[in-house]
């Protein structure tokens, strides 16, 4: 049985602990080998913790260059998970390295889905403001085009070209 690593959050704000029941609920109704489980959470002096399944982040990883096949096994392990939940009309919205966590095993996980968006089937899209633009905000998105499954996999798009080239 792996160890769990609670996350603790700190003071938030009614806005900040809203997406935190947000992720909480997304991920406690997807069960997939590549989504990092959120085991629980807990109240701790009138902030919010975050219990997750243990892992280590592969943004320290990414600080120096990846071999092609290396990058590939990495790229196809999130892409599954990105169809996974794509394939549930869930948008993720917020892929970037801080969000993908590698076990020990070389299992990639991908957490970080309080900026995740159910999808109806009539839409295409969604139209938000992005709350920060990084280089992960697909172009669409900065023009104020509708989010959606497309501005996912352009983040992919940066987060494999990063692995290459060891930013």
């Amino acid at each position: 049985m792996s160890r769990l690593i609670v996350a603790h959050v700190g003071h938030v704000g009614q806005a900040s602990a809203k997406l935190l029941l947000q992720e909480a609920s997304l991920f406690s109704d997807l069960r997939h080998p590549g989504l990092c489980l959120i085991e629980d959470v807990l109240m701790m002096d009138e902030c919010p913790a975050i219990v997750y399944e243990e892992s280590a982040a592969v943004h320290v990883i990414m600080q120096k260059q990846h071999a092609l096949v290396s990058v590939r096994h990495k790229i196809c392990q999130l892409v599954q998970v990105v169809a996974f939940l794509h394939g549930r009309r869930i948008y993720h919205g917020g892929l970037r390295p801080n969000v993908l966590l590698q076990q020990e095993n070389g299992l990639l996980k991908l957490g970080g889905l309080e900026s995740a968006r159910v999808l109806v089937q009539q839409q295409k899209g969604i139209m938000l403001t992005p709350t920060s633009p990084t280089v992960y905000t697909a172009p669409e998105i900065l023009l104020g085009e509708k989010e959606g499954f497309p501005a996912d996999i352009w983040a992919i798009g940066c987060i494999c070209a990063e692995l290459l080239q060891g930013v």
